[in-house]
C-alpha cells in the first residue's frame, strides 16, 4: 500500500470513529396535562429503571409541552424510564429596596421553603416508589403524553 492509499485509510477511520462519537441521546418531547388539562410550570423527570444510566428532565410551558434534557445535552439516552412530575408553587419576592446581603438571605431562606412544600400535583407522580408513569427512550411516537388524574 503506497502512503496515499494509507493516508485515505487513516482519515476514513477517523471520520467513522468522530460520527460514531455523538452523544447517543435521542429526542423526547411531551405533553402533561391534569384531567384534560395542559399543566404549565411542571417539572418532568426521567429515571433510568433499575438505578444507573443518566437522568433527563424538562420543564412544562403553558400549553403543557416539555423537551427532555440530559445535562447541558438535548435528549435522553435509549432505555426505560420511571417518569416523575411535580409542580411547586412559585416564590413571591418583594419588589422592594434592598442591599445585597439581605437579597441573599431572603434567597437562602426562599429556597429552603421552596424544598420544603408539597408538590401542586397529587404526590404519587413525585415519588419513585408510586409513580405510575414510565417511558421508553426512544417513544414510539412523539409527543408522550401524560394525563395525570
Amino acid at each position: 500500500m503506497n502512503h496515499r492509499s494509507l493516508l485515505r485509510v487513516g482519515l476514513g477511520g477517523l471520520l467513522v470513529a468522530f460520527i460514531g462519537c455523538g452523544t447517543g441521546l435521542k429526542s423526547v418531547e411531551g405533553v402533561v396535562t391534569m384531567d384534560g388539562k395542559p399543566v404549565d410550570g411542571a417539572s418532568v423527570a426521567f429515571v433510568p429503571e433499575g438505578g444507573g444510566g443518566r437522568q433527563a428532565s424538562g420543564t412544562t410551558g403553558p400549553d403543557g409541552k416539555f423537551t427532555l434534557s440530559s445535562g447541558p445535552d438535548k435528549g435522553a439516552a435509549p432505555g426505560t424510564y420511571k417518569v416523575l412530575v411535580t409542580k411547586k408553587p412559585a416564590l413571591g419576592m418583594a419588589s422592594v429596596q434592598m442591599k445585597p446581603e439581605d437579597m441573599a438571605k431572603m434567597m437562602q431562606k426562599g429556597v429552603k421553603e421552596a424544598n420544603k412544600q408539597k408538590s401542586q400535583l397529587p404526590e404519587k407522580y413525585a415519588k419513585i416508589g408510586t409513580t405510575p408513569l414510565t417511558c421508553t427512550v426512544p417513544p414510539p411516537s412523539q409527543p408522550v403524553t401524560f394525563d395525570l388524574k
